[in-house]
C-alpha cells in the first residue's frame, strides 16, 4: 500500500500467509460498476484486492456504507473488509472520462459528416 493509505497491514515476513477462509464471487461486472459478493468469516479485518487499475475515481461501498478505495501493490484496487462484511460495490465516475468520450463522439460524427456532404451535393446535382 501507499505512504499516503491510513492502513498499516501485518508485515508477510517472507512466510506465504495463510488462506482466508472467505471467499468472494462476482455476481455482477461491467464496465465501471462490479458487486462483489463475500462469503465466509474472519476473526479480524481483510483486505480485498481487485486487479482493475486503481483511480482516483473509483468509489466503494461494502454493505451500502461508503468506504475508502485504496491502491494496492502500484496499481490495483482494494478497500479492507470488516470481519461481517457481505458485500462490496465498486463504481468509476470521471468527468473527465465523459468529457473525453463526448468529444470522441462528437469528432466522429463530424468526420462522417466530412466524408458524407461530398456525396450529399454530387446526388443533388445529379438530381437537380
Amino acid at each position: 500500500y501507499a505512504d499516503t493509505t491510513s492502513v498499516n497491514p501485518a508485515p508477510i515476513e517472507n512466510k506465504i500467509p495463510v488462506p482466508s477462509a472467505r471467499r468472494a464471487e462476482v455476481p455482477e461486472w461491467r464496465a465501471g460498476k462490479m458487486k462483489i459478493a463475500i462469503t465466509g468469516s474472519s476473526p479480524g479485518a481483510e483486505y480485498l484486492v481487485v486487479a482493475e487499475n486503481w483511480d482516483p475515481n473509483w468509489r466503494a461501498t461494502i454493505d451500502g456504507k461508503p468506504a475508502p478505495v485504496l491502491r494496492a501493490q502500484n496499481t490495483l484496487l482494494s478497500v479492507v473488509l470488516a470481519p461481517d462484511a457481505r458485500e462490496v460495490t465498486l463504481e468509476f465516475d470521471s468527468p473527465e472520462y465523459r468529457r473525453g468520450r463526448l468529444i470522441s463522439i462528437l469528432s466522429a460524427i463530424g468526420v462522417l459528416a466530412l466524408f458524407a456532404a461530398p456525396l450529399m451535393t454530387r446526388r443533388s446535382r445529379a438530381n437537380g
